[in-house]
């Protein structure tokens, strides 16, 4: 009897030790910035251009945009608690682009359902864009 104890005691310390290598492979959250992969312009010929996206260095405008409260002043009544800023890009357009221009965006980690917000800044203040799915 004292046989079969000590047995399956190191049956299960050895299934222990096995299952403690195996690791996690769970689908990762998109990274805090980092969410927009390109860009695209349609001009209103219907002439698609390239759109440069650049790192914004800006730290004021990054205090500013995860300012809760300045969140909910420009978003309006569409704001949702707990929105955060998930990435801040600067968009360069090329000098022959003719307005108006809608923007299309590569998003990652963006799904159906989501509630996302995109602000831009017009010259003098931040303002909620116009989002067609």
């Amino acid at each position: 009897m004292k046989q079969i104890k000590r047995l399956t005691a190191l049956c299960i310390v050895l299934a222990l030790a096995l299952t403690m290598s195996i690791g996690a492979f769970a689908d990762g959250s998109p990274s805090a910035y980092g969410l927009f992969m390109g860009a695209r312009a349609r001009m209103g010929n219907g002439r698609m251009v390239n759109v440069t996206l650049s790192e914004v260095t800006d730290d004021n405008a990054k205090v500013k945009l995860e300012d809760s409260d300045f969140l909910k002043e420009v978003i309006g009544n569409e704001y949702v608690e707990g929105m955060v800023l998930a990435d801040l890009k600067g968009l360069t357009l090329p000098e022959d682009v003719e307005f108006p221009v809608t923007l299309e965006l590569d998003v990652n980690g963006v799904k159906a359902g989501s509630k996302i917000a995109l602000l831009y800044f017009d010259g003098t203040e931040w303002k909620k864009a116009t989002i067609e799915s």
